[in-house]
């Protein structure tokens, strides 16, 4: 079973279980374009920056995870865990599948809920 380890601590000692649901190889580019009236077409402005360059945007990674627990209590106390686990600050973020480690600046859950 595949599995991530987020600040040096593999999800399976939660014995969590992960899926994948987006895990983009590339971000997308800041793409900067105007429209001048009077004017065919658009100007692309998406390298016009100091380093000459087209720029990312961050790269967004989903997965799904999920554990199993004994009691409702187990399950609360899990979460908590969890939650400890994935919160505070910026962490190394490593894929089991991946040989690319990426430094994680933010978490959310889109649900709100622990499922």
């Amino acid at each position: 079973m595949l599995g991530f380890k987020f600040g040096g601590i593999h999800c399976s000692e939660f014995g969590i279980c992960m899926r994948s649901k987006n895990r983009p190889v590339l971000a997308l580019p800041k793409i900067v374009t105007e429209n001048l009236a009077g004017r065919d077409g658009s100007l692309d402005f998406s390298a016009a920056n100091p380093g000459g360059r087209v720029l990312y945007n961050d790269r967004e990674l989903s997965v799904d995870c999920g554990f199993v627990a004994d009691s409702y209590g187990d399950i609360r106390h899990k979460a908590r865990a969890i939650a400890a686990w994935l919160a505070g600050g910026s962490k190394v973020l490593e894929f089991d599948d991946e040989q690319v480690t990426m430094r994680l600046i933010g978490t959310y859950d889109d649900t709100g809920e622990v499922r």
